[in-house]
């Protein structure tokens, strides 16, 4: 949505992934909600405060973001809000900052006064976080007479500066000194001319670990290594550049975020514990070879669960991908959440994927790809299912009232009995209907 005029309504709701840029000229002074994975922006390259009756960020479903456009601590976006008691940061909320009229991230070090606000406030400032963050510096929000702001400071840690093999607790092997605490980083950058491994040697705590260089590191070792970002913040596992593996285990002292660039990659090879959740995202590919125990969220991102590898902490998707490689077998019998945007799942070739505990949430759990999704338990989810390629296999009435879409592909009963279905059914695609037993469609069809 972009608003290009005068907006006379006393109140603006983003839906869920929805977008709205406030263009040169526009006004609009009511009350703002933006829910989950919306985003609210100035006009570009905009300076000026913003007055609004009411602002909410975020729901129950996730954080919901504004945009931000700073120059320097006294010309920068700032939101104000004028209703006592109009400013609700109950839930999580997000800030994205940039550099005036571009999408390169500001990160500049000072203190940036974002939120104005009358009253009492809903909420806390601790539930803000910083949506694209520099790894290597620290974000810190504070609530002081009706303003909120937010801190950038240099964060502590150390570059890998080693050309070979060596242990994490070895000093020369880093610039700066051996990371080792809250919201420290550890950089992995060019200095590797050929693969190497670092072993952990010792417990290890970082904030964030980031990745760039075409050639691959390796995070060896059986010592664990804790994630922990402080002041409401994200701990980070950040990708630039390159397939680089984390086989040492993961411990997950909170929130952490698995962030690769497009044509990048990261795989966790070791297990995965702690408070989480996991949240994988970006243009690039998380792979899973262990377990986690720890609740994995994907989010505009891909992750590829290898045989072997286990989802035990339950899993939730908004518009996220999950892909099962050629022959594996696996399944998931804990939660499945699937969020507004939907999932997709793909099993390739001879691999099987069986839903084996109830789906819930509001969104369309796509399958494509050739592979085989079996449904084992019943699907809770309002947007119900659209199959596109493969098969889909189920037993017995596992739908439910909520749709079912043939958009190509096989929809198979395999169970012992005769099955009714009260799907709404609707056929956009060549479809083939398999049976072992009888089953009967008995809501609508539409074929188109």
């Amino acid at each position: 949505l972009r608003i290009e005029a005068p907006l006379a309504s006393a109140a603006l709701r983003l839906a869920p992934a929805a977008s709205a840029v406030l263009a040169d000229g526009a006004f609009f002074s009511g009350g703002l909600s933006v829910d989950n994975g919306g985003v609210f922006s100035f006009t570009p390259n905009a300076t000026t405060a913003l007055s609004l009756s009411g602002l909410t960020l975020g729901s129950a479903r996730g954080p919901g973001a504004v945009a931000f456009e700073i120059t320097d601590s006294s010309h920068l976006d700032q939101i104000s809000v004028t209703t006592s008691g109009g400013l609700d940061l109950s839930c999580e909320g997000s800030v994205l900052l940039y550099q005036p009229g571009t999408t390169a991230r500001f990160s500049g070090n000072g203190t940036y006064a974002l939120f104005a606000y009358s009253g009492a406030l809903a909420g806390s400032a601790d539930n803000l976080r910083v949506a694209n963050p520099d790894p290597a510096k620290r974000y810190r929000f504070t609530d002081s007479g009706g303003m909120i702001s937010l801190t950038i400071s240099d964060g502590t840690g150390a570059e890998w500066v080693s050309g070979s093999d060596g242990d994490w607790s070895d000093a020369g092997n880093w610039s700066g000194g051996v990371p080792n605490g809250a919201d420290a980083y550890a950089l992995f950058l060019t200095n590797a001319a050929s693969a190497l491994t670092v072993t952990l040697d010792a417990p290890a705590t970082v904030g964030n670990l980031v990745f760039s260089n075409a050639v691959a590191y390796t995070l060896a070792g059986t010592q664990p290594l804790t994630l922990v970002a402080t002041s409401g913040q994200q701990a980070g596992l950040v990708v630039q550049a390159g397939q680089h593996t984390v086989s040492a285990p993961l411990t997950l002292a909170g929130s952490a975020l698995a962030r690769p660039s497009a044509g990048s990659g990261l795989a966790l090879a070791g297990g995965i514990s702690g408070a989480g959740p996991l949240t994988v995202t970006g243009a690039g590919s998380v792979d899973l070879t262990g377990t986690n125990q720890t609740q994995t969220l994907v989010s505009d991102g891909t992750l590829t669960v290898r045989d072997g590898a286990s989802l035990a902490g339950g899993a939730a998707f908004d518009n996220g991908v999950l892909v099962f490689p050629q022959d594996t077998t696996t399944t998931v019998a804990t939660a499945f959440e699937i969020g507004t945007r939907g999932a997709t799942v793909r099993p390739a070739t001879n691999a099987a994927l069986t839903l084996a505990s109830a789906s819930l949430g509001e969104g369309t759990l796509r399958k494509e790809s050739p592979g085989t999704l079996l449904l084992a338990a019943p699907l809770g989810n309002a947007g119900g299912v659209l199959i596109s390629e493969g098969s889909v296999a189920f037993t017995n009435d596992v739908f439910g009232a909520n749709p079912l879409q043939l958009g190509g592909g096989t929809l198979r009963h395999t169970g012992t009995d005769a099955v009714t279905l009260n799907a709404p059914v609707t056929v956009s695609a060549t479809s083939v209907r398999s049976e072992e037993h009888t089953s009967e469609l008995q809501s609508p069809s539409v074929i188109s």
